[in-house]
């Protein structure tokens, strides 16, 4: 029998505020559920300040953000990390061969000094480490993890986490408050310049649109609507809520804003005087889209089944 779940933390919940908790309950369930979510990204060569003077050197950064899930396949644990597809067209696009997961307890290591799990996208037999959704118009992609591939440092911290059930998942009605967990650009790159940390962080949204629950809309159906500050980076994190006074898988974000937009007065362009470039105006709101956690199981579903068919192969 194989078992999916995800990489998570157990709560005890008390008194109310909007989501049933006091803010420093609400926080310590966040900080504790922060620990399931992992950075997608590669290693560059970049000025890095080594001992107060700058030189060329290997850093870490980050292209997107994913969630720790893991198979049960007899006594092999086969750690995976749900993200969108296009983060993993990324590196396919730009022929990029490895993707390093830093998870997010790794935050306050600088990354200079910690990459992550290196996981090549196709091991030497040819065989891959990473699955795509079946169906085009679904922005859901799954990285896996063979044993061979986790590092020291990831075993370690693994180990000492409580496992939560992959089947934990909800949908909230419209207008109620979710939680969209990842690495969003204008927040890591600077922390990424100044500091060389890459930080995950939660952030409030609302649900500002669903499908009906018989709409047979393919390009709609498998997808919510949020009305949040998602930007850049947030790509293939996922979303919370709180449901029956837990934290509970909403979907996978695949879809923020562009933070910076052109001026226009009279529908042209303002441009600036000395450069000649447009102006452009930067804002903290807008719609994200999510896939919804029904596709998210189902994929979890098909990786499965791809696992156990690459563990037999290698049997032989």
């Amino acid at each position: 029998m194989t078992k999916i779940y995800f990489v998570f933390i157990l709560f005890n919940l008390t008194t109310a505020n909007s989501f049933g908790q006091t803010p420093a309950a609400l926080e310590i369930d966040i900080m504790n559920t922060q620990k399931s979510i992992t950075g997608i990204g590669t290693v560059i060569f970049d000025s890095i300040i080594v001992k107060g003077k700058k030189q060329l050197g290997r850093k870490y950064v980050t292209i997107g953000s994913g969630l720790v899930t893991y198979s049960k396949v007899g006594a092999t644990s086969i750690y995976s990390f749900v993200t969108a597809k296009h983060v993993i067209n990324f590196f396919i696009e730009n022929k990029i061969k490895s993707i390093y997961i830093r998870p997010s307890w790794a935050d306050t290591i600088k990354t200079t000094e910690y990459f992550g799990v290196e996981i090549p996208l196709v091991n030497s037999d040819g065989t891959p480490n990473y699955f795509l959704y079946p169906e085009s118009n679904i922005d859901l992609g799954t990285i896996i993890m063979l044993p061979n591939y986790a590092d020291t440092m990831f075993v370690k911290q693994i180990n000492n986490t409580v496992i939560f059930p992959y089947n934990q998942m909800t949908t909230s009605f419209l207008g109620e408050q979710v939680w969209i967990a990842g690495y969003p650009d204008h927040i890591d790159i600077e922390f990424q310049n100044r500091f060389f940390y890459s930080m995950s962080t939660f952030k409030p949204g609302h649900i500002a649109w669903k499908p009906a629950p018989n709409m047979d809309n393919k390009d709609l159906n498998h997808i919510t609507l949020i009305e949040c500050n998602a930007t850049h980076g947030n790509s293939g994190g996922p979303v919370f809520s709180l449901n029956n006074q837990r934290l509970e898988l909403e979907g996978i974000l695949v879809g923020g804003y562009e933070e910076s937009n052109k001026i226009y007065i009279n529908n042209r362009t303002v441009t600036d005087s000395s450069t000649k470039n447009d102006l452009v105006s930067k804002g903290r709101s807008g719609v994200s889209i999510m896939e919804k956690a029904e596709y998210v199981k189902r994929l979890e579903a098909y990786v499965e089944a791809q696992i156990i068919e690459i563990i037999n192969k290698t049997k032989k």
